[in-house]
């Protein structure tokens, strides 16, 4: 008798080998996959922590605010050559348009990406809430005391949403309930 490879036996392990192959194939591609989701998802965290970081850090020095909007805010952050005047390269302004997939702004520079929402809601001493308006009077715009920031991003199928308060430093005059 021969010693040798029936076609039989060629066909099951060319059969077995195409198996092999496939769930090796089939376990990369879902491993690419996840890798790109939590790349996406990491990318959209660091870009949203960044805007909202830098908004409360600046929010923070804040020494008036100048505009309050729900989707936008102004305000003087630093008087730079202590004359106490509010010069146009000392005030900052984010803002939103309210368009989904559009970008968060920082005097007209690109902050956070694929913003799906951005809000700002403005609280007093009493933590009642300080409805937004064009024409915001100043004396409701000087009882801010506190201004609540939600910002959303997402991109493909991930989505990142942020939440936190800000009680700027130099608005503070009495500790409120919070």
């Amino acid at each position: 008798m021969k010693s040798g490879f029936t076609l039989t036996d060629l066909l099951l392990s060319i059969i077995l080998f195409s198996i092999l192959i496939g769930a090796v194939g089939f376990t990369f591609v879902v491993i690419l996959r996840q890798l790109r989701s939590t790349d996406i998802r990491s990318n959209l965290r660091i870009d949203a922590l960044t805007a909202v970081q830098r908004l409360t850090r600046e929010l923070n020095d804040a020494r008036e605010i100048t505009s309050a909007q729900d989707k936008s805010v102004s305000f003087w952050w630093q008087d730079t050559d202590s004359d106490n005047v509010r010069d146009a390269g000392e005030l900052v302004t984010f803002s939103w348009d309210g368009t989904a997939g559009t970008s968060l702004k920082r005097d007209g520079v690109n902050l956070a990406f694929n913003v799906e929402s951005f809000g700002i809601d403005y609280r007093n001493l009493n933590n009642a809430r300080l409805i937004p308006s064009p024409d915001l009077s100043i004396v409701q715009r000087d009882s801010i005391r506190r201004l609540d920031i939600q910002l959303k991003t997402s991109d493909e199928d991930e989505e990142i949403t942020l939440l936190t308060s800000v009680i700027p430093r130099n608005l503070r005059q009495t500790r409120g309930p919070w």
